[in-house]
């Protein structure tokens, strides 16, 4: 199994978000959590992520233990996330949005940087040229010098995606993926993912508030 989640609990004062909840996930699959407004999938994706710690139970992605490991660090390990609310940096480029998320597979420090190194220069090209592919994959390349901030909200949801593909994750968590679309930019949006987790070979958790939608795009 490449994720497993054993009795994972989280409290936040009075309230149990979650409890005891446990499940697995294969490489490969497409997985849906499905439950209403407050059931816990963001909570839950917020400790897989490593944004909270559990009270209870742990996450086990490829045979090692998650707990107490930050975002940053889970990331570098192969686990990459979308927002319920669309994160992006809305002042930068779409090509910008994408570049950064190759921050955890990039080499370069802080005297190349500075220096402009040969190989700093070489990765940065890179960089630019895997982000363009990753836009192209898609389906927004056109957009690549758009600010971010300004594309219609579908072209915005690819965007999350592509940007979270930039850290070449082996899990990529997707939190309501389709929430807000019209049916029709939804129903585009659950095909893609469907051709691409077939075409990358990566687990796709996703949570979803309708019935009808998680099971349109889930395997399980």
């Amino acid at each position: 199994m490449l994720l497993e989640a054993k009795g994972v609990s989280k409290r936040f004062g009075g309230l149990q978000a979650l409890e005891d909840v446990s499940f697995s996930i294969g490489k490969g699959e497409i997985y849906g959590l499905i439950g209403p407004n407050g059931a816990g999938k963001t909570t839950l994706f917020n400790v897989l992520t490593g944004v909270y710690a559990a009270d209870a139970g742990a996450f086990v992605f490829d045979g090692a233990s998650l707990a107490r490991h930050a975002p940053h660090e889970i990331a570098r390990a192969g686990i990459a996330r979308t927002f319920q609310n669309i994160r992006l940096f809305a002042n930068l480029s779409a090509l910008e949005n994408v570049m950064i998320g190759r921050h955890a597979r990039t080499r370069a420090g802080v005297v190349g940087a500075v220096l402009r190194t040969r190989g700093t220069l070489a990765e940065e090209r890179a960089i630019e040229r895997r982000s363009l592919e990753l836009l192209d994959y898609v389906g927004i390349r056109a957009r690549a010098n758009d600010r971010a901030g300004s594309l219609p909200y579908g072209d915005q949801r690819r965007l999350e995606i592509a940007r979270a593909l930039a850290t070449e994750p082996r899990l990529l968590a997707l939190d309501e993926p389709a929430a807000g679309m019209k049916p029709g930019s939804g129903a585009r949006l659950r095909r893609e993912d469907r051709r691409r987790c077939a075409g990358a070979g990566a687990a796709r958790p996703q949570g979803h508030r309708s019935v009808s939608r998680g099971t349109a795009c889930c395997l399980r």
